[in-house]
């Protein structure tokens, strides 16, 4: 397990922390920032120490159980798990000084957006599970899923654009030869599944194609709700046949 990047991190944080200090008589007393504080502090830098930190938790999320996630995370913060964060009068003393406000506030805000984080990682519930622990591994793995797809996305084939099929079988002429037309690429369809699709559990909830799904998103269905249509049209046009056939009778004698 890593562990160097949580080390440096908490660190990082304690002397975050140390910019902002409590008096006995209730009161905040600000320290001095000076420059090299600023250019250390900044939302950047803060960024960048926070991300390396994300990076390596990451990696121990994905490679052991949550026990072992736990003890990482409460071998540094146990006890910034127990602060109970600043109080409101900060940034009013923050402003009211007048020095480095926007510095200073925005320090505030990140440290009480990591406790935030760092909370929602550790807490357990009732039954003893770690929910936000599970919803953060969760995330990765949708986003290591996305990114396979992305990679190995096959090229757009617009022969299953829905809009375009309907513009092929607005030239046919017939119910039966569109019919003939949307069977016949319903299973080019499936066949181009069986060549370039993959069907994934996503996190036991649901099966669904990695590419058709986002690539073509309802074609099949879109398809066979339009050869329902035109079969309804082919049959409607062969009870008209059947209610008039001397009409029929009476075209042909006039042809002749």
């Amino acid at each position: 397990m890593k562990v160097e990047q949580i080390k440096y991190f908490r660190k990082y944080i304690e002397e975050a922390q140390r910019l902002i200090i409590p008096s006995t008589d209730g009161e905040k007393e600000l320290s001095a920032c000076d420059g090299n504080s600023q250019k250390s502090f900044c939302n950047a830098e803060f960024e960048k120490r926070h991300h390396h930190f994300v990076q390596e938790l990451s990696e121990n999320i994905m490679s052991y159980s949550d026990e072992m996630v736990m003890g990482y995370l409460s071998s540094q913060f146990a006890d910034f798990q127990q602060w109970e964060g600043y109080d409101d009068s900060l940034t009013s003393a923050i402003i009211r000084e007048g020095d480095d406000v926007e510095f200073r506030i925005s320090l505030k805000y990140n440290i009480e957006k990591v406790k935030e984080n760092v909370d929602r990682l550790m807490e357990r519930d009732a039954e003893g599970d770690y929910p936000g622990l599970t919803a953060f591994r969760n995330n990765l793995r949708e986003k290591e899923w996305k990114r396979k797809i992305d990679k190995n996305r096959p090229d757009y084939d617009e022969r299953f654009c829905f809009k375009q099929l309907r513009i092929d079988i607005d030239r046919l002429s017939g119910a039966l030869e569109k019919i003939k037309f949307i069977t016949s690429r319903l299973y080019e369809f499936e066949q181009w599944r069986l060549q370039y699709d993959n069907l994934t559990d996503s996190n036991g909830e649901e099966t669904d194609y990695d590419y058709s799904s986002r690539l073509y998103p309802d074609f099949k269905e879109l398809c066979e709700l339009e050869i329902d249509k035109q079969k309804s049209i082919l049959d409607l046009e062969k009870l008209e046949e059947e209610s008039y056939p001397e009409a029929e009778e009476v075209g042909a004698e006039l042809n002749e």
